[in-house]
């Protein structure tokens, strides 16, 4: 569950405006797993992106949930959930027709809630900032681009991310156009 109305709207919104702005044959959703070296944790990543007609630039929002379950800090248990909502760009450099190479650039949102199992106590973080990092793709299919990415988070909840997942092209290429920058 997202620990604020505010957060679940900002997720909505974003959601809703990349589908509205998309056409069918630029769309893309998928997630993966993603390990963060502050929280030292591994999590969940969603994404849609919105690839811009001409082939070169995408955008689009990603929400990424982390937890760490049951450690001890002196005597007591702790839980720490982190919640990522971002905005990201990528410009797509193609090495062959599968494969591309893209920097990353965004912006963040994050909460971090701590919650010391023994006396209930509860703390929460909230922090913006600014993603930098870089990523590879590798077209399997018409359908699917496998991808490995690694993003820093520059804010007061500062992380390095490395990530790797699936999308799942809502178009399928038709045959003589292999590219959508050919379109």
């Amino acid at each position: 569950m997202l620990p604020f109305k505010p957060f679940k709207l900002i997720l909505l919104l974003t959601l809703v405006s990349t589908i509205s702005l998309s056409q069918p044959s630029r769309l893309s959703i998928g997630g993966g797993i993603i390990y963060g070296d502050e929280i030292e944790e591994i999590g969940w990543n969603f994404r849609a992106l919105y690839n811009l007609s001409n082939g070169k630039i995408c955008f689009g929002p990603e929400y990424t949930f982390f937890r760490k379950n049951g450690f001890f800090e002196g005597e007591d248990k702790i839980t720490i959930d982190l919640y990522e909502i971002n905005l990201n760009a990528h410009y797509i450099f193609r090495f062959t027709e599968r494969l591309a190479y893209y920097p990353v650039i965004g912006f963040n949102f994050s909460v971090e809630e701590e919650e010391n199992k023994d006396n209930g106590d509860r703390e929460m973080e909230k922090a913006a900032g600014l993603n930098l990092g870089s990523g590879l793709h590798y077209e399997i299919s018409h359908r699917f681009i496998a991808y490995v990415e690694f993003d820093r988070l520059f804010s007061s909840l500062s992380e390095n991310s490395y990530t790797a997942g699936i999308l799942l092209n809502l178009w399928p290429r038709s045959k003589g156009h292999e590219h959508p920058e050919e379109d």
